[in-house]
């Protein structure tokens, strides 16, 4: 009963999912590596930076070496000589310190901001239970999945939820607050074995064998990299039907093992047995039965034809488009209607899978303040931004 009352809240209150979050958004500083060796650079990556700051630490304990060891000039009389070693070591040895610590500061904060790729978030900021104008109608097409598809797509493996007293930490991802205490949510899925190279997922929106896979990707919050193979498409599906031999879908490549698949059910047993609790423990809603297939396929009828075929004034096959970074989950229908034109447009994209009890929550929350799906950051024009509505203008005026 929690997770359906949950799974109904979620789908129907905001543009995306909301929550009530607590913590700040930490500012990145700085740093000053090209000053501690070398002469100043106009522009550096990180990873020079913290070359250079190596390099310091290497000249800086050479230098030390060097006159504790004694070598001196030979013209220098020997009472000048010992008096100036003195003084010599004294001050290399402090700058040693200072230099050491300024690296090794520069290399600590480096790594932090290396960590992340910069995105300049614009749109609207993101509102809770507000749904933007002109959108209430496909909203509820959107939503009548979750009629029949109830907590699949929405949860994943292992979902539990408690009341805890007091505020939620800081940082800590809530939905809300209740008497004093929060809503706290874990799930397995942090203990399961995780894809060291992202797996790679041919599809289409509007397909109910699809949809069983991607309910499959929540379930165990995993983060596929998608390609949109629709109707009329060329890029990606010439590629599935040279790789595979038919242009069927789904079909997924596993490159940590080599595997290439069709057939959902068989992925989704292998996805289980290989990144999950093994494949008996996949969920009676997405197991091998036609029953689950129609009721997936039922549950997409209120947008039958969106997701499905290629818009023809797509831009992306014409560019070099990098996988754009989509956080949301299946049953969300704020999602689901920018997924659609992410597919229309043949536009990749990284499903970060945000299902309730998902890491991800929390992960966006450090991010960027909040929570809110979807997300979306765009490495190709390195913008960022939440709101159905915002993103699918975005995109419209990007790639199409």
């Amino acid at each position: 009963m929690m997770s359906t009352l949950l799974a109904t809240a979620s789908s129907s209150s905001s543009p995306g999912h909301h929550g009530v979050v607590s913590g700040k958004t930490k500012k990145k500083e700085k740093t000053a590596a090209s000053l501690v060796v070398g002469p100043r650079r106009t522009k550096t990556s990180a990873k020079t930076r913290r070359n250079d700051a190596r390099e310091g630490i290497v000249v800086a304990r050479f230098a030390n070496v060097m006159s504790s060891s004694g070598e001196t000039n030979d013209d220098v009389d020997e009472n000048s000589e010992k008096a100036s070693s003195s003084e010599t070591t004294t001050t290399t040895t402090t700058t040693t310190t200072t230099t050491t610590a300024i690296a090794l500061a520069t290399i600590e904060k480096d790594g932090d901001a290396e960590s992340e790729t910069e995105y300049e978030l614009v749109g609207p900021k993101p509102e809770r239970f507000k749904v933007a104008e002109g959108q209430l109608a496909g909203l509820l097409t959107a939503a009548t999945p979750a009629s029949t598809r109830l907590i699949s797509g929405v949860l994943t493996q292992g979902w539990k939820a408690s009341l805890e007293k007091g505020p939620a930490p800081d940082g800590e991802y809530t939905f809300g607050s209740f008497g004093g205490r929060y809503l706290k949510e874990t799930s397995d899925t942090e203990s399961f074995k995780r894809p060291e190279k992202p797996l790679k997922l041919y599809e289409f929106e509007g397909c109910p064998f699809c949809r069983k896979v991607r309910e499959a990707i929540v379930w165990l919050d995993l983060d596929p990299v998608v390609y949109p193979c629709p109707q009329g498409g060329k890029r990606f599906r010439e590629f599935v039907q040279e790789t595979g031999g038919k242009a069927q879908f789904p079909y997924l490549i596993d490159e940590n093992t080599g595997v290439k698949m069709y057939e959902s059910d068989d992925i989704i047993e292998y996805l289980y047995e290989n990144y999950g609790p093994g494949k008996d423990k996949v969920p009676s809603l997405i197991s091998r039965s036609p029953v689950v297939t129609v009721a997936a396929g039922l549950g997409m009828l209120g947008r039958m034809g969106k997701g499905n075929k290629l818009d023809a004034n797509s831009k992306a096959a014409e560019k070099a488009v990098e996988p754009i970074v989509f956080y949301g989950y299946e049953t969300s229908p704020f999602c689901k209607i920018v997924r659609e034109r992410l597919v229309e447009l043949e536009i990749p994209h990284q499903i970060k899978s945000t299902g309730r009890g998902s890491y991800k929550r929390k992960e966006l929350l450090k991010k960027r303040g909040t929570f809110q799906v979807p997300y979306i950051e765009d490495p190709n024009t390195k913008k960022a931004m939440f709101e159905s509505k915002a993103i699918l203008e975005y995109l419209n005026r990007e790639y199409a």
